[in-house]
């Protein structure tokens, strides 16, 4: 029961993903998921309840990968090439999750943007402290901002896996390992540099 129940938010993530909320019908959704209607509404109340659901298990799952063996790493660029590598295996799973969670972001629909925003506000940054909770910063060179530097990271990991689909796991940790040494030199006092990747 449980496969059918994440076989429907995977298919809401997608017509979401792709036609907002406002746009997307119950229909689009049973339709992408291969189910009977009555289905739907077993395992959810209502459009919205599906909604908010599947953006929370995608964003529950997400922190679980972060409280895992990733808290124990205190090396940055270590620890977000953890994440990226278990990140894109969630996303192999459920193809359509990072055009869903930007998607979100984005959305305007009064419906919604409320209950997200709310959301948010607790979910996001419990798993921001979950990502940089333990890092030795003292690595860094002391002029740069470490809140730029981690949202220059972040927005090249997010790229990474976005573009993942088409790669590899292997090809995909590669090019950020290439990435990771170029900002290593950028950001790294010289000592921490060609530390074990």
């Amino acid at each position: 029961m449980e496969e059918k129940r994440i076989q429907i938010m995977d298919a809401a993530a997608e017509c979401f993903a792709k036609n907002g909320y406002k746009k997307t019908s119950i229909t689009d959704i049973i339709t992408k998921a291969g189910i009977a209607k009555g289905l739907v509404f077993y395992y959810f109340k209502n459009k919205k309840d599906l909604y908010m659901r599947t953006y929370k298990y995608y964003v529950e799952e997400t922190k679980k990968i972060l409280e895992g063996d990733l808290s124990k790493e205190p090396d940055f660029f270590k620890r977000i090439g953890m994440s990226i590598s278990a990140k894109t295996d969630f996303i192999y799973r459920h193809k359509f999750a990072y055009e869903f969670l930007v998607s979100v972001y984005i959305e305007e629909d009064i419906s919604v943007v409320e209950d997200i925003a709310k959301y948010n506000e607790e979910a996001i940054n419990d798993n921001t402290k979950l990502l940089y909770e333990g890092i030795d910063f003292s690595k860094f060179k002391s002029e740069f901002n470490i809140t730029d530097v981690i949202k220059m990271v972040i927005w090249i990991s997010d790229g990474i896996i976005k573009n993942s689909k088409t790669a590899s796991v292997d090809e995909m940790m590669e090019e950020f390992k290439k990435y990771t040494q170029i900002m290593k030199k950028c950001f790294y006092k010289e000592e921490f540099i060609n530390e074990h990747n």
